[in-house]
């Protein structure tokens, strides 16, 4: 092909047609130009379609990782619930000045469970990363993936803050009540009853009475409870934004007529 052209501009120069020859010069210049337009479009167009295999794939993995790690979340929602309004009724027995210290000393303190939320996010710090996010068209679902990170981290702040609470409430009672062992046996059986030495009992009863009006008790219970309260505005917050990032990686999907029941 090229020496067709080759001998055409040859042929033109020997036969002095120089109007002619700068006319097809010119118009061999606009198919060279279409040429590379045609190539360049046909390469834009793979890389596209590359790019859209990759967001859609992305969106796949960040779809199973969010609903694992929320699973986890809302099993801890529930928890803190609960503890939180255990916590409440708790304090609000043992500062009532009407009920008698025998039956502030016989209720049972509320739950402790302190169990932490650990996200999978390998899937998005990888986007992150790599710089692969920014193939994600959606800019709405886009931003609240970028900003997920932060929430995860605000999180795990306020379950340091619950932490430290929860130790100044174990510092408290360690200085204020005797050590116990269970007494050797099936533990199945006698746990957590008969202590070693029995004599400790009775004496912590008198420990317990002063412990309960003991004001760094108290502060420290008031914190877990407001840590416990805090925690679950926060987890509030996540739910929101999640509820939001679902919702956008199944509209993506469902443009994509992808079925997760099915692998890509």
């Amino acid at each position: 092909m090229i020496k067709f052209f080759r001998h055409i501009r040859k042929s033109l120069l020997m036969e002095n047609k120089t109007g002619k020859y700068f006319k097809y010069a010119i118009g061999e210049i606009v198919l060279v130009v279409i040429g590379i337009l045609i190539a360049l479009s046909i390469n834009n167009w793979n890389e596209q379609r590359k790019d859209r295999k990759t967001e859609t794939q992305a969106l796949i993995n960040l779809k199973a990782e969010f609903v694992n790690s929320m699973e986890r979340l809302d099993y801890l929602k529930t928890i803190k619930h609960k503890q939180e309004i255990d916590g409440r009724r708790y304090l609000e027995i043992i500062t009532n000045d009407t009920i008698p210290l025998s039956k502030k000393t016989s209720t049972k303190e509320a739950g402790t469970y302190n169990g932490s939320w650990n996200p999978s996010i390998a899937v998005l710090n990888s986007l992150l990363s790599t710089g692969d996010i920014g193939k994600i068209k959606n800019d709405n679902l886009k931003i609240l993936l970028t900003n997920w990170p932060s929430r995860v981290k605000k999180f795990k702040e306020r379950e340091e803050i619950h932490n430290l609470a929860l130790s100044k409430r174990s510092e408290i009672s360690s200085t204020t009540f005797y050590r116990t062992i269970v007494k050797p046996g099936d533990y199945s059986e006698k746990w957590p009853g008969n202590y070693y030495p029995n004599n400790l009992n009775d004496k912590n009863d008198i420990h317990e009475e002063e412990f309960l009006e003991n004001k760094e008790y108290y502060n420290a219970l008031t914190q877990i409870i407001l840590s416990l309260y805090i925690q679950q505005i926060v987890i509030k917050e996540i739910n929101e934004d999640y509820e939001k990032i679902s919702r956008l990686i199944d509209q993506e999907l469902k443009i994509r007529n992808i079925d997760l029941t099915e692998p890509l």
